[in-house]
């Protein structure tokens, strides 16, 4: 328990303090002199995109796509929870779009699952079953392997990671009832050690889930954020160890005081409304580190040492199709999600300014219908 204390008080002095510069430690402070903030000029992300691709999910008897609630993509697999009323299917596809199988069954195999785990070593998939507070454990060909209960607080969880063969690392949604927010399981999601916890609560019922990625695992390095805090943290010997500290794209004025706020979703308004923008999602690839804050984005090259915050324009190009909130990774691409009505949307933006679409862009139109939900690969220069 000991260690767990002093893993807390490292967060607690360290963490979310945006004045603190203590480039002795290690931490990366991104401030003016390394980072530029282009947020008051139309920046065109599109401009900056080296090579992309898309592909279009598969839809047949087997699989139908109306509102996909959740994807994950692993290697060459992308896991995509479709949820409709009260009903969740759990689909499988290459990352080339094609349909593969789908995960076990509604009602007779589980009741309603909003998230998944992906063990990527044992090629095994965990359902978090919110309604019978349960996990149901299928291999990637979608083979019932077995189910359990494993503690009380599952249906609180907003996502996790698989690390290892025994390690998963995963967080809490923000809730009325607790403030838990990071923590480690082993293989079975079990709860091992509680590594932080939320200085905010829902002042609703139910769970808020600050972002969707808030985890990054890359070549070995787990980057993660929490909400409201301009500090990214790295998982390191079981800990939580603060890397950068965001000063430009700012989640919080300075001296803003969080402790104990009962209403995160006020916060939030209340601090977009002012022009500040709580980080919600991380990615990392060799050359960059991507943080996205509401409408924002920091763009921070690690060659270079240098950085951009910008808002994107969603300026329109012939032959690029406008890059939207990522989603995942697939090795050194970001991956964003797009329905057949915003490509539609785009495609008739670019008519009314007069604009053919060229190339990969005049293939996507010709395939894409309104049902339909396409992925798209970015690799930034």
């Amino acid at each position: 328990m000991k260690k767990w204390i002093v893993c807390i008080l490292g967060i607690v002095l360290t963490g979310c303090v945006s004045s603190s510069k203590n480039t002795d430690s290690g931490v990366i402070v991104l401030d003016g002199t390394n980072v530029t903030d282009k947020t008051r000029e139309n920046f065109d992300l599109s401009a900056w995109v080296k090579d992309w691709d898309f592909a279009v999910l598969e839809q047949n008897d087997s699989c139908q796509l109306s509102k996909i609630r959740q994807i994950k993509i692993v290697g060459e697999d992308v896991f995509v929870v479709n949820v409709e009323e009260l009903r969740s299917d759990i689909y499988r596809f290459t990352t080339a779009g094609q349909f593969r199988n789908r995960i076990g069954r509604p009602v007779s195999g589980y009741g309603f699952v909003t998230n998944t785990v992906i063990d990527s070593l044992n090629r095994k998939i965990y359902l978090l079953d919110i309604f019978e507070s349960s996990v149901h454990l299928y291999d990637y060909e979608g083979k019932y392997l077995r189910s359990y209960r494993p503690y009380p607080l599952l249906q609180y969880v907003a996502d996790a990671v698989c690390l290892g063969d025994n390690e998963i690392l995963g967080y809490y949604g923000i809730t009325r009832d607790h403030r838990l927010a990071y923590f480690t399981a082993d293989s079975l999601l079990l709860v091992k050690d509680t590594l932080s916890y939320y200085e905010v609560g829902s002042g609703n019922p139910g769970v808020f889930n600050f972002s969707q990625n808030a985890i990054s695992h890359y070549d070995g390095r787990v980057l993660l954020i929490r909400p409201f805090c301009d500090t990214i943290f790295e998982y390191r010997d079981r800990c939580l160890r603060p890397a950068f500290i965001t000063e430009t794209g700012a989640s919080l004025p300075v001296g803003y005081q969080l402790e104990n706020v009962p209403d995160c979703i006020g916060v939030k308004s209340e601090l977009e409304a002012k022009g500040y923008f709580p980080k919600s999602g991380i990615f990392e690839t060799d050359s960059h580190i991507w943080v996205g804050g509401g409408a924002n984005r920091l763009m921070y090259d690690k060659q270079e040492g240098r950085g951009i915050y910008f808002r994107d324009s969603l300026c329109c190009h012939p032959d690029v199709f406008p890059p939207l909130d990522f989603i995942g990774r697939k090795g050194e691409f970001l991956v964003a999600l797009a329905s057949g009505g915003e490509i539609l949307e785009i495609r008739e933006a670019m008519k009314r300014q007069g604009m053919e679409p060229d190339g990969k862009l005049k293939e996507l139109f010709g395939k894409v219908g309104e049902e339909d939900y396409v992925l798209f690969f970015y690799l930034f220069g």
